[in-house]
């Protein structure tokens, strides 16, 4: 009965095909990684976390205080983030793409809230939801839905309009998320005046 054997050269040609098969593999499972992180990039700088009325997006003006960045508040406090606008339960999206840092219950004002890292040391916050639909750990796309808007944390008060928190923060900053550089290049941004309070601004971070 005859053996099979390989000479030198069938051996080496065999090991070229084996090789070649494995880079063509390696080179496929490169393709299908590339594909889905091109999913994760980020086609614009930031979107609208709430849905917008023809690009247009409003911060909150009530009896209690006002959404802009930087509007007065209790105790000599200045508002870290923008308060904008929306119906309660209405989609909160991702601002970015990046990975889920915290999901859950805040101790301090919030209520229900998640914050969003972003890599290079931006980060988003988006507070006082209805419902989160992530989980800290989660990886999520530019435009995903996240949550809903709510009434939670000290937005409860009846005089509190219905509006989502929401926060940039870079390298430990908080930025504003309105300015020409974010929001501002892609929304217009409306600040309406604010009636008369008849008690102290307590509302929101």
């Amino acid at each position: 009965m005859m053996s099979l054997r390989l000479t030198i050269p069938n051996k080496i040609r065999a090991a070229a095909r084996i090789l070649g098969f494995s880079a063509a593999l390696a080179g496929l499972g490169f393709v299908c990684w590339a594909v889905y992180e091109l999913t994760y990039k980020d086609f614009t700088a930031i979107v609208a976390p709430v849905p917008d009325s023809g690009m247009t997006l409003v911060t909150r003006a009530d009896q209690l205080g006002e959404g802009h960045f930087g509007a007065a508040r209790a105790g000599g406090r200045r508002h870290q983030g923008l308060d904008l606008l929306a119906p309660l339960e209405s989609p909160v999206k991702a601002a970015k793409g990046g990975t889920v840092a915290y999901s859950g219950k805040s101790a301090k004002g919030m209520g229900e809230y998640i914050v969003i890292e972003h890599g290079k040391g931006v980060k988003t916050l988006y507070g006082h939801l209805d419902e989160r639909f992530v989980e800290t750990g989660a990886r999520v796309r530019q435009g995903d839905t996240i949550g809903a808007v709510g009434k939670t944390g000290n937005a409860k008060h009846s005089a509190i309009k219905p509006h989502l928190h929401f926060e940039l923060v870079i390298d430990g900053t908080p930025v504003d998320p309105a300015s020409q550089e974010w929001l501002a290049r892609l929304y217009t941004i409306e600040r309406p005046p604010r009636p008369p309070a008849n008690r102290q601004a307590t509302g929101g971070r």
